[in-house]
C-alpha cells in the first residue's frame, strides 16, 4: 500500500514523498533480508563429548566442589532455548538466588539491519580435547 499508511480501525492517510520512498525503501530492504538464508550454527562437540559439562560455559549455575554443573539446572537452560517458551524460562534454577537477565533476547527482532539470525557467528572455539588448546 504505498501513498497511504494503515491506520486503526480501516483508515489511511495520505503519506508525504519523503515518507512514501522511506516506506519503499524499507520494504525492499525487507524483502531482501527476508530472502537470507540462516546461518549455520557450529559447535566444537565439548557439549557432547564431556558428560559432566566441564568445558561449557555455566556461569550463574550451581557447582559441585569439584566445579561440575548441576545438570538438572543446564538442562532447564537448553529445554527453554529449544521450545523458546516464556514458562520454561521461568523454570529454570539458577544458584546463589540470582536470577537470568534478559535471556529471552536471544529471540527478538530488531528493526534496524538484517535479522541477526543470517550473520555468521564465527568459528566454533578449540574443542578442550583437541589438538588446539583452549587457551590459545
Amino acid at each position: 500500500m504505498i501513498g497511504a499508511a494503515s491506520v486503526a480501525q480501516g483508515q489511511s492517510v495520505r503519506l508525504s514523498a519523503r515518507a512514501e520512498r522511506a516506506l519503499r525503501l524499507r520494504q525492499s530492504a525487507a524483502v531482501a533480508q527476508s530472502k537470507r538464508a540462516a546461518a549455520s550454527v557450529a559447535t566444537n562437540g565439548d557439549e557432547s563429548r564431556y558428560p559432566n559439562l566441564f568445558a561449557t560455559y555455566t556461569k550463574g549455575f550451581n557447582h559441585s566442589q569439584l566445579g561440575e554443573v548441576d545438570l538438572t539446572q543446564y538442562r532447564a537452560l537448553t529445554h527453554a532455548l529449544s521450545t523458546q517458551l516464556h514458562s520454561d524460562f521461568e523454570k529454570i534454577p539458577i544458584g546463589y538466588g540470582r536470577k537470568l537477565v534478559n535471556i529471552e533476547s536471544a529471540f527478538t527482532f530488531d528493526l534496524e539491519g538484517g535479522d541477526t539470525c543470517t550473520f555468521l557467528g564465527g568459528h566454533p572455539k578449540p574443542a578442550n580435547g583437541g589438538h588446539l588448546k583452549t587457551g590459545q
